[in-house]
Parts: C-alpha cells; structure tokens; sequence
C-alpha cells in the first residue's frame, strides 16, 4: 500500500508548525501502521520530534547547508530515494515535484491567506482524499529529563500540586503585537489576587533589544521562566499551566496544539486566519480597535499611545483579559 510511507513537507516556524501537526493524527487513523516523515528546519527538528505519530523528523536547512537552487535539488533527490507513496504540500513549495511520489496531495494556492485559519485548509484537503479529519490537541511526548526539569522548577518556586499556574508570553518577533509591560504586570497583579493562582513569564529575550527592553520593565516579583528553557522544556512547563496567556507568538500556538487553553491578544494580526485555533472563543481584541486594525506589517504612521504601544494593543484592557482568562478556567478543577 503506497500510504504506508508518507511525507509531510512542513513549514519552519513555530505557528505554522503546530497548525502543520493536525494532520498526523488523521492520517494514522486512516492509514493504521503508517510510517510518517516530517520535513522542516533545524531549529524545530526537535520539538516536532516530540509529536507521537511522527516517526521520523527530516531536515531543510534553507539558510545553511541546503541554500541555493543545487543543494535544494540534492535534498529533493536524497528524498526521492525514500520512495515516499504520499507527500502532503501544506506549504509553497514545489520540491514535490522532484520526489516521484505516487500520490501528492497538495493545498492549494487560491485557499492560503482567504480568511479561513490553516487547520481548517489542511482538514479539507484530507477530506477531499476521503480521509475523515477533525482536529483535537496534538498527542505530545516529554522525555524523562524534560518532566524532570518541570518538576525541579515548579519545587525550586514552591509550585504545588494544588496551584492553578498561568503562563505568561509578553514577547513577539514583531514588536507591534506586543502587550505594554504595565499591562502585564497589571494583569499579573489580577492573577495572583486570586486564591491559589500564580502566573510564570515564559519566552525568550536574551538577544532581542525589544525583550529584553520589556523584561526590564516586568515585575521582579513574577516567577521567570524566561530564557532559562529549551522550546521542549518550555512546552513541558505550558503543558502544566491551567491557562497561557499570550500575545501572537509561536508559544501561544504551542500552548494551544498541546491542550492548554490560551487567551491571546490580538491587534494588528488579522484573527480570521491567525488565532490559536483550539482557544478560538478565547481572543480579546481593544473595545475601540482603531480603523487600520489588523494591518499584518509595520504601517510607517501607526499611531502610538502614551506607553510607545501601538493602539490595537495598548487599547487592550487588562480586566477584559482577566475575565477571559476566568472564562478559560471555568469548569476545571
């Protein structure tokens, strides 16, 4: 059966990633004893590792050792040797072309970026090969040293077993998607009034001049996970929040693939197409979102408020985020 080895050709970023991982469980369920192969870049070989059902994790190094028009062909012919009898294309790309696979099943170009979100893209196209597909929290493995690490922090911070923890990503790669720092200590502050609640930053700052600007700027007194875990590690810890809050960031993503409910703040992202898709209901925009919202790239006249925040974001109250934040938390013990 030429579905017995499939390859799904993945993209390299964190976001599209986790949406990329929703069609690993449907395709088992379809093709029982499947062998599933993995393409995306060095930087997330590991955490997609991580992602039962995935057996194995290939590499595109599109900036080093496969830059350039001949190296991506050699990569394309050391794959065609694997004799893949299906290749999924969930991205713009036409390296399928030099696999010689029997079937390809591809998305098309005329459905990227219509205000539809990817996951649902992606359900489609399996449905349209008769593949039942419906989309719940990716199945996620931690090693014994990852679980280890979880546990050593939660100890080091007195985290118990009865604690409701509640993560925390303030940073983007985009500065205009992120949350004034008043805000999230404002916000931090609502958390931990609450019996038995403790919020924890997570992210990586060490290296960006914006993050490590606005850790500055976040109450000392948060309990910091901040440049102090591995993208794997990170995931260990969000897999035992109760709740993630988070601006548009690959962690939000990861957050919500995994089964934690996130509550994300949106402002110049366009939530039609980009939201953490499990955590839908969860988006908290400003009340008064101003005209040029969601512009999706760095609008030379944006207009700023007192904090240096883009409106769309420094618009976004800290209690409606806190109601949401109770919202996401109903019904958990």
């Amino acid at each position: 059966m030429p579905e017995k080895n499939i390859l799904i050709l993945g993209h390299s970023n964190i976001g599209d990633v986790c949406s990329d991982l929703s069609v690993a469980a449907p395709l088992l369920r379809a093709f029982p004893g499947a062998r599933i192969s993995f393409l995306t870049s060095p930087r997330l070989k590991s955490f997609v590792e991580g992602c039962r059902g995935i057996n194995e994790v290939l590499v595109y190094d599109r900036h080093g050792k496969d830059k350039g028009l001949l190296r991506q062909l050699k990569l394309a012919l050391e794959l065609r040797r694997r004799r893949f009898g299906l290749v999924l294309v969930l991205k713009a790309s036409l390296m399928f072309v030099f696999l010689g696979a029997g079937n390809v099943w591809r998305v098309r170009k005329k459905e990227i970026g219509r205000n539809r979100h990817m996951i649902d893209v992606y359900l489609e196209l399996l449905r349209r090969h008769g593949v039942p597909a419906a989309h719940g929290p990716v199945d996620f493995a931690f090693s014994p040293r990852e679980s280890a690490f979880a546990d050593a922090f939660f100890s080091e911070h007195g985290i118990t077993a009865g604690s409701r923890v509640i993560g925390l990503s303030p940073f983007a790669n985009w500065g205009l998607k992120c949350w004034p720092p008043e805000k999230w200590n404002e916000l931090a502050g609502l958390i931990s009034s609450r019996p038995g609640m403790v919020p924890i930053l997570f992210g990586k700052a060490a290296g960006n001049a914006l993050s490590e600007k606005m850790l500055k700027r976040l109450s000392p007194g948060i309990i910091r996970a901040v440049d102090r875990c591995s993208l794997r590690e990170s995931a260990a810890l969000i897999s035992r929040c109760r709740a993630f809050v988070s601006c548009d960031s690959g962690l939000a993503y990861i957050a919500d693939s995994i089964g934690v409910p996130c509550v994300t703040l949106s402002g110049p992202t366009n939530t039609d197409c980009y939201y953490p898709y499990l955590s839908a209901g969860l988006r908290v925009r400003s009340r008064r979102p101003p005209k040029c919202a969601p512009c999706m790239k760095p609008p030379e006249n944006c207009v700023l408020d007192a904090q240096g925040a883009p409106e769309c974001m420094g618009g976004i109250d800290a209690g409606d985020v806190m109601e949401k934040l109770l919202e996401a938390l109903e019904g958990q013990i």
